[in-house]
């Protein structure tokens, strides 16, 4: 699992064909962005290689996917200073599935599409996504307890899943297959969470 930066807008379709991913079987977009027009930017911390593109948010809840080499993990926000320390690191919100235990404790019903990364207990690395048409897919509460869901049904338990930026920037690829799911507009894309095969 890496980060790949992005940094650019775009009509998502050309964005996601605009960034080489030789090797990769699935991305998913990454980090929430701030800010309008010239001034787009990642919010929160992102490191890419050892170097720090964009210093930690201000933000209270929420934590830090860690990636890189075989074993990418999820830390809390309390863990600053060991994401800051990773050489490849974003930071996002929220937590859904931290140490095997729920991180959202009620729902919401606000509705969006939803990209999220996780591990399960064994060591596998996941991404999923929920798409529908009008953007009323699934609140977070539902994407925790789909993705458990789907999980068990390959024999599996979460240990940890974050989510990553909602709504219109929710989008996954698959390369090979030529296949992204997410609404086709223009998007602020951040980053990407890819998975080699």
């Amino acid at each position: 699992m890496n980060i790949t930066a992005v940094e650019r807008r775009g009509p998502s379709a050309a964005l996601y064909r605009s960034v080489a991913l030789p090797g990769v079987f699935a991305a998913i977009n990454g980090s929430f962005f701030q800010g309008a027009g010239a001034a787009e930017r990642p919010m929160g911390l992102v490191r890419i290689g050892g170097t720090t593109r964009h210093p930690p948010s201000g933000r209270q809840g929420g934590g830090f996917l860690i990636a890189g080499g075989r074993h990418p993990r999820v830390v809390t926000r309390d863990q600053v200073g060991l994401a800051q320390a990773a050489p490849n690191v974003i930071e996002s919100s929220p937590i859904l599935v931290f140490n095997g235990q729920t991180g959202m404790r009620r729902d919401d019903r606000v509705r969006a599409d939803r990209v999220a990364v996780g591990t399960t207990q064994s060591g596998s690395l996941f991404l999923i996504g929920a798409f529908g048409a009008a953007q009323d897919t699934i609140s977070l509460f539902e994407f925790e307890q789909l993705a458990r869901v789907a999980a068990s049904t390959q024999g599996q338990t979460i240990a940890a899943m974050i989510a990553m930026d909602g709504g219109p920037s929710a989008h996954l690829i698959l390369p090979a297959a030529g296949r992204l799911y997410g609404e086709a507009s223009s998007i602020y894309l951040t980053n990407l969470v890819t998975l080699s095969a």
